[in-house]
C-alpha cells in the first residue's frame, strides 16, 4: 500500500545528486511542481512503483538530469480520471528507463543527448489510449542511439495503426533489441520502426515467430536471434 506524500510548502536540494523514490502517492499537484523543480544538480532520478495519484499535469525539468528511470507495474488505475500526464524535459538526459503499463502518459522533450533507452510493458489489457501513449513515448525517444523494447512494446502499438505512419525518425539508433514473448517480423509496427531507423546496425530478438525479415534489414550489420526458452 503505497504512503501519501506530503510535501512541504517550500523545498529546495541544492546538491542532491541521487534520488530514489519508492511506493509513495503525491497528493497535491503544486508542491510535486515545485519540488521536481527544486534539484538544480540532480543527476540519477529513480520512481519505483509511485502513483501520481489525482494530479493531472506533472513537469520533470531537472537541468543536469542523466538518468531517469521509472518502474510502476502495479495496476493503479485512477478512480479519478485517465492518469497523468508526465512531461520530462531531459536537455541532459543520457540514459531513460520506464517499465509499466502506460496508466499515465510519459513525454520526453528536448532530449537530445539521449543515448540509451530502455522500454518494458505487459499487455494485461491493451486499448487505444495506451498506444497513443506509447507512440508519444517513442516520439520523445528519437535521438536514441541504443534502443531495448519489450515485445509488448510493438503488441501495444499495434492498437494504434493509424498512428503507425506518423511514427518518428530515429535517425541517430544503431542498435535495437527485443525481449520477453516472441516478435512478429511481419508484424506492421516492427517493419515500420525499421523503416524509420535508417543508421540501424545491429538487430537483436530474443524470440520470434518468423524468420523473414525480408527487405527490410539490407544495410544491417549483425542480427542476432536467440530462439532458446
Amino acid at each position: 500500500m503505497p504512503c501519501i506524500l506530503n510535501l512541504p510548502t517550500t523545498i529546495w536540494f541544492s546538491n542532491l545528486k541521487i534520488l530514489t523514490i519508492n511506493n509513495v502517492t503525491f497528493s497535491d499537484e503544486c508542491l510535486t511542481q515545485q519540488f521536481f523543480s527544486g534539484l538544480p544538480v540532480l543527476e540519477k532520478l529513480q520512481l519505483e512503483d509511485c502513483s501520481w495519484g489525482i494530479l493531472k499535469v506533472v513537469r520533470i525539468s531537472a537541468p543536469n538530469l542523466r538518468f531517469l528511470s521509472i518502474q510502476e507495474f502495479e495496476r493503479r488505475i485512477s478512480k479519478y480520471g485517465e492518469g497523468c500526464q508526465v512531461m520530462i524535459f531531459g536537455v541532459c538526459l543520457k540514459e531513460f528507463h520506464y517499465s509499466g503499463l502506460l496508466v499515465s502518459e510519459y513525454c520526453l522533450y528536448e532530449s537530445i543527448k539521449l543515448e540509451k533507452a530502455v522500454i518494458s510493458t505487459k499487455v494485461y489489457y491493451t486499448s487505444q489510449q495506451i498506444a497513443h501513449r506509447m507512440y508519444n513515448l517513442l516520439t520523445g525517444l528519437s535521438n536514441v542511439e541504443f534502443l531495448r523494447l519489450s515485445s509488448d512494446v510493438v503488441k501495444v502499438l499495434i492498437r494504434g495503426a493509424e498512428l503507425l505512419p506518423h511514427l518518428p525518425m530515429f535517425n541517430n539508433l544503431k542498435n535495437l533489441s527485443f525481449d520477453g514473448s516472441p516478435v512478429d517480423l511481419d508484424g506492421e509496427a516492427l517493419l515500420k520502426i525499421l523503416q524509420r531507423s535508417p543508421c540501424l546496425e545491429n538487430l537483436e530478438f530474443l524470440l520470434v515467430t518468423s524468420l523473414d525479415l525480408g527487405a527490410h534489414v539490407y544495410y544491417l550489420k549483425e542480427v542476432l536471434i536467440y530462439n532458446d526458452e
